[in-house]
This record gives structure tokens, sequence and C-alpha cells, in this order.
């Protein structure tokens, strides 16, 4: 017994050192990440209107998400990503996990920015943001 209690205060601060670095390691099993994919924009005009020659609207956006390290990858469909890629190259997502469309919500004959809204179909996953977020268009009464 007294060798149970020899040093005690060591044991105990060894013991909560234990516990503090076991709850770390485990909470790092599957952390959170960030990630920027290529999202297919549809870009549908509004009723009774149609998209006039001016600025053009892209195809694609870019979408930042955090989620999961292990929902990032199957999202990627398990292939890492390639670390020697230039910085705005970003890997396509399939249309069933993210969508990207215009949201009018008064639309007008002219001139106007368009936000540009994303429908996220992830679960765990988190969007930090969307590039461009709004967008120019003109729009021409038909």
């Amino acid at each position: 017994m007294k060798s149970l209690l020899n040093n005690w205060s060591l044991k105990l601060t060894a013991l909560l050192l234990a516990i503090a670095l076991w709850s770390h390691v485990r909470g790092e099993v599957n952390p959170l990440e960030t990630a920027s994919f290529t999202v297919k924009l549809r870009a549908d005009a509004p009723p009774k209107f149609a998209f006039d020659e001016g600025a053009p609207i892209p195809e694609t956006v870019r979408v930042t998400l955090r989620a999961p390290r292990v929902r990032l990858r199957e999202i990627k469909g398990g292939v890492p990503t390639n670390p020697l890629a230039p910085p705005d190259e970003a890997p396509s997502i399939a249309p069933r996990y993210i969508n990207a469309y215009l949201s009018f919500q008064n639309p007008k004959a002219g001139q106007q920015s368009v936000p540009v809204k994303i429908e996220n179909s992830v679960e765990d996953a988190e969007i930090l943001g969307v590039k461009p977020s709004d967008l120019i268009v003109n729009l021409r009464a038909e």
C-alpha cells in the first residue's frame, strides 16, 4: 500500500496527462478539413425573361466546404489531392452532392446583381463560401 501512495501527485499528474493525450488523439481520427470544388452553375433565366448579351455567365463556380476528412474523401472519390496542382484548380463535384443556381428575387429588365445560391446535400458539411458569390446579368423581357 505504501508503494501505491508513494509519489501520488506525480502518478496523478501522469494519469491526467495520459487522459488528455488520449482524448486529443481520439478527436483527431476524423478531423474537419477544408476543400474547394468546382460546381456546375445552373443559370436559368426567370419566367418571361431572357439573358441579354452582355456580361458572360460562367459555367462553373468554386465552392469551399468544411467537413470531416472521411466525408471529403468520399466526395472526391478517394483520390488524394494533388499537392502540385495550381491553387485555383479544384476538382469537380457530382450534382448529387452540391448544386449551384442563380437566385432571382425580383427580376427586372436591365442589368442587375444576382446571388449564387448553393444546395448542399452533403451530411456534416458546412459551406464556407462560393466564388463568385454574385453575378452581374443583363435581362430582357420576352
